[in-house]
């Protein structure tokens, strides 16, 4: 479940989202509409623990982003509109560096053995083996979406 409460979001003087309070049920699909420069994005992100909140609080299964944001993105995964990619590793070499910081983070001893597996499993779900060996910046925009998807899932959040 994901509670944000009385949240605000301030950029120096502008204010980006105010007093917005909602909450979204684990096993509900909730969406969040709004014009261009609503605050749907700096919600987002605050979920996801990448900035936090000016006032209020934003929880994910009762824990606080701003207090423990470690755990909170160890339950978490997060697909940006823009994602971020090394475009001269391959698919498996990014699956990999990803598994890596993900499980690591994790604060557990991961084997290479559930490292592989992991990358196989998002490879699997994602359809990702066509172009497993292929550098990203060959990629079309469908499988970077793809791989962004991949990266999220890694971890099983």
């Amino acid at each position: 479940m994901i509670q944000i409460e009385n949240f605000s979001k301030n950029y120096g003087n502008y204010n980006a989202v105010k007093d917005v309070s909602f909450t979204a049920k684990s096993g509900s699909i909730t969406g969040l509409l709004g014009v261009n420069g609503a605050g749907k994005t700096t919600i987002l992100k605050a979920i996801c623990g990448l900035h936090y909140a000016t006032k209020g609080r934003v929880l994910v299964h009762g824990i606080d982003v701003a207090e423990n944001p470690v755990k909170v993105k160890e339950m978490i995964g997060f697909v940006s509109e823009q994602p971020a990619f090394f475009p001269n590793f391959t698919v498996k070499s990014f699956l990999n560096y990803s598994a890596k910081i993900r499980l690591g983070a994790i604060s557990k001893e991961y084997s290479k053995k559930e490292i592989i597996d992991s990358v196989q499993n998002v490879c699997e779900q994602c359809s990702l083996e066509p172009v497993f060996y292929k550098k990203i910046h060959e990629l079309s925009k469908g499988y970077r979406q793809r791989l962004s998807f991949a990266q999220a899932l890694i971890h099983n959040p």
